[in-house]
C-alpha cells in the first residue's frame, strides 16, 4: 500500500515536472487556477522571469533563422548571376584560344614562307 501511494507520488512529479517543462517551451499552453474569480498563473517570480526568458530567446532564434534563410537566398542568387558570367566569360576564352590557335598556324606558315624566301634570296644573290 505504502508502495503504491510512493509510485503515484513519482508519477505526479514527473508529470508536473514536464508541465513545467512545457510550460517554459510553450506559454500559451499553461494551465490557469481560478482564485477569488481571478485567473493566475501557477507558475510566479523566478519561474516565470525564466519562462519569460525562454521564449524570448526562442522568439530570437526563430528570427535569426529567418534572418539566415533571407541572406542564403541572396547569396544563391548572386552566386547564380556569378555562375552565368563565369560561363560566359570562359566561352569568350575558348573563342580567344581557338582563334589564337589559328592565329599561331597562320604565323607559322608565313614564317615558314619568309624563311624560304629568305633563303632563295640569298641563293639569289650568291648565285650572282
Amino acid at each position: 500500500m505504502r508502495q503504491e501511494k510512493l509510485n503515484r507520488v513519482k508519477i505526479v512529479e514527473k508529470e508536473k515536472d514536464s508541465l513545467e517543462v512545457l510550460a517554459l517551451l510553450m506559454p500559451s499552453c499553461v494551465p490557469t487556477r481560478k482564485r477569488s474569480g481571478i485567473r493566475h498563473r501557477i507558475m510566479q517570480g523566478p519561474m516565470k522571469e525564466a519562462q519569460e526568458y525562454i521564449t524570448k530567446e526562442y522568439e530570437l532564434s526563430v528570427q535569426q533563422a529567418a534572418l539566415f534563410q533571407v541572406h542564403e537566398m541572396e547569396h544563391t542568387e548572386k552566386l547564380q548571376v556569378l555562375e552565368a558570367k563565369k560561363e560566359e566569360v570562359q566561352q569568350q576564352f575558348e573563342e580567344i584560344k581557338k582563334s589564337l590557335g589559328t592565329l599561331s598556324i597562320a604565323r607559322q606558315s608565313l614564317s615558314h614562307d619568309f624563311l624560304i624566301h629568305c633563303c632563295l634570296s640569298q641563293r639569289r644573290k650568291m648565285m650572282l
